[in-house]
């Protein structure tokens, strides 16, 4: 039996006519929204693939039963990597909440000065700015980023990935320059960050991140690596192995205001966990 997928146009006609594999190739490429779950997947592919090689490839910050830190110095780039891994003690639907209400970032996550959403292009797939601040004698940078967010079902999670926007995002995903807030920082790269909530059961889960950024600074001294890895570590980390800070007003109010949404959340976490 022949799995291939098939596509098919309708002629002047009225007929409709099977595409073949070249003619099908270019309608694939010229089609925005298979770009964007294209790439969506390789996205996925390198984060699953990266971590196969923290060993191999990624130096040891610090490492408990519980906690895992890896950072990682690209070879001729300015780029700063970061992967951390942690057990959290509450299921995963609390740290996923709390990630999809962006401008709530500047509260709990360190250095975020400024945290907004420029446009929805659906419940999973957004446009983000973002104000990141730097330790003296460096000047902030902005971020300018496309997020999307999907189960990873096989492995019972669920990820968000963010990214810089580049010319050929910009295209695929309709991006307007004018939905930039006014600024007048550098923007910064993200190469590629990574979010990923793994279930382990009702009560608990584990949160990976995985950052590649390009702050674009002339350079990149050892003791910012070491700085901003201490404050993840200490801030992000110390905060959200707190069982109580999920339970706090500010984030209840949220899920009080957008029920529908928190609801199809719960819906898709189902499929693999008692949520």
């Amino acid at each position: 039996m022949n799995d291939e997928i098939q596509l098919s146009v309708i002629d002047d006609n009225g007929e409709r006519i099977i595409l073949s594999k070249e003619q099908k190739e270019n309608e694939l490429q010229n089609c925005k929204v298979y770009q964007m779950f294209k790439e969506d997947i390789e996205l996925q592919n390198y984060f699953f693939h990266e971590l196969t090689l923290l060993k191999e490839k990624w130096t040891c910050y610090s490492e408990a039963p519980e906690r895992t830190v890896y950072t990682k110095r690209e070879p001729g780039q300015n780029i700063l990597s970061v992967f951390f891994k942690f057990k959290v003690p509450t299921n995963l639907f609390y740290p996923l909440a709390l990630l999809s209400e962006v401008d709530l970032f500047q509260h709990w996550m360190p250095y975020i000065l400024r945290s907004e959403i420029m446009h929805n292009y659906s419940d999973f797939r957004k446009g983000l700015f973002v104000e990141r601040q730097f330790p003296f004698p460096l000047s902030n940078r902005v971020l300018i980023l496309a997020a999307s967010a999907y189960l990873v079902k096989e492995r019972k999670g669920a990820m968000i990935m963010i990214r810089s926007f580049n010319d050929a995002r910009k295209q695929n995903w309709g991006f307007d320059s004018n939905q930039i807030p006014k600024h007048n920082l550098v923007e910064a790269t993200m190469e590629r960050g990574f979010m990923y909530i793994e279930h382990i059961d009702d009560n608990s889960c584990w949160y990976h991140g995985m950052i590649n950024i390009n702050p674009n600074f002339t350079f990149i001294p050892d003791w910012i690596l070491n700085f901003t890895v201490k404050r993840m570590i200490y801030v992000i980390v110390g905060k959200l192995q707190n069982k109580d800070f999920f339970e706090n007003e500010m984030i209840k109010k949220r899920m009080a205001e957008r029920p529908e949404f928190y609801e199809r959340v719960k819906n898709r976490l189902r499929e693999f966990s008692n949520i």
